[in-house]
């Protein structure tokens, strides 16, 4: 896919308006989800993992290269927050807020059908949607072995 929203707006779209843009528009998570697992890791204060997420995001605070951060810093081989303020659709703990919305508008459309009868995702669609947006999303939380939000849960990567 990787169609309009691929062209660099992919960050800006996840707007308040995911769930209403999804229930009119069910496509739109099949824009997203050749995207969202190459967005980068940053945190809030600037700084980013400019590498795969997948490598950045066990070693968050020891990184295999340099970050990139704004001046007057010089990169650590850190994101200076680690994972309590990190993300890839937003950094300060907002990626729940865009991965709340890209679940609920899911939820809504998954089952879905068009005026013909069809299902609006075909299986493909789902499982990359599934793989992509909704297990890619645990990323920073299985990494994050710190913390005691929720030592419980564990998702398989």
């Amino acid at each position: 896919m990787g169609g309009k929203l691929c062209k660099g707006t992919c960050r800006g779209v996840y707007s308040y308006r995911a769930v209403g843009i999804c229930r009119e528009h069910p496509k739109y998570l099949t824009e997203i989800y050749d995207c969202y697992p190459n967005w980068l890791i940053h945190v809030g204060y600037g700084e980013y993992a400019d590498m795969d997420p997948r490598r950045a995001a066990p070693a968050i605070t020891n990184l295999p290269m340099p970050e990139l951060t704004p001046p007057p810093n010089q990169p650590d081989r850190q994101l200076w927050t680690g994972y309590w303020s990190a993300g890839r659709a937003g950094a300060v703990r907002l990626e729940s807020d865009f991965i709340r919305k890209v679940v609920e508008a899911y939820d809504l459309t998954c089952t879905a059908k068009d005026l013909k009868g069809r299902s609006v995702y075909s299986e493909k669609e789902q499982l990359q949607i599934e793989k992509n947006l909704l297990l890619e999303s645990t990323l920073l939380l299985v990494c994050d072995k710190k913390s005691t939000i929720n030592p419980s849960v564990t998702v398989p990567l």
